[in-house]
């Protein structure tokens, strides 16, 4: 059975060959363990976000009458960026973003046209909620606190802006690290 991935921005897509199975299981490396994903139904990809960063590795059995008939060999992929999701609840903004080993805390930045990216809230959780502000520009950094409180930055998201990433509640989405319903 074949198997493509592909990495789109931050999202990982995940295609396979139909073997007229009753649905699929996708699995993902995750600290060095193979999890099920998703179960798919009818369809022969997915679209998986909010991965941890660095590597990892996938496969898929197709299963009918309750029997794995199929199974795909296993890929590696690789994320060298934090993957953002965001969800509006009233007037604020609830940004949800991929873990990232090591981190012991996030730093959102906010895009000023005076002074460019500023660091304006802290997070220690995989989410963080602001004031709603839809065409700002964004990024966030997770970070290693030093013993003299300053901070050294692990990596970086893209730059986005929230009507960019919101979260479609008509899709069916997963997600490794926060139970965003």
């Amino acid at each position: 059975m074949d198997l493509g991935i592909e990495i789109k921005g931050s999202k990982l897509i995940v295609k396979w060959a139909d073997v007229k199975a009753d649905f699929y299981r996708v699995f993902l490396k995750i600290n060095d363990l193979y999890v099920e994903a998703a179960k798919v139904y009818g369809e022969t990809q997915t679209r998986i976000s909010l991965l941890p960063y660095g590597e990892g590795g996938c496969f898929v059995q197709a299963v009918k009458d309750g029997k794995v008939i199929r199974e795909t060999s296993k890929l590696q992929y690789k994320f060298e960026t934090l993957d953002i999701v965001n969800r509006t609840e009233g007037n604020t903004i609830k940004f949800f973003y991929s873990r990232f080993e090591g981190a012991g805390g996030y730093r959102l930045y906010k895009s000023t046209d005076e002074e460019g990216f500023n660091g304006c809230k802290n997070s220690d959780a995989e989410f963080i909620t602001i004031e709603k502000s839809e065409n700002t520009e964004y990024k966030i950094k997770p970070f290693v606190k030093k013993e003299d409180g300053s901070r050294d930055f692990l990596g970086s998201s893209e730059t986005f802006k929230p009507v960019e990433n919101i979260f479609k509640s008509a899709t069916i989405y997963k997600s490794f690290n926060f139970n965003m319903f």
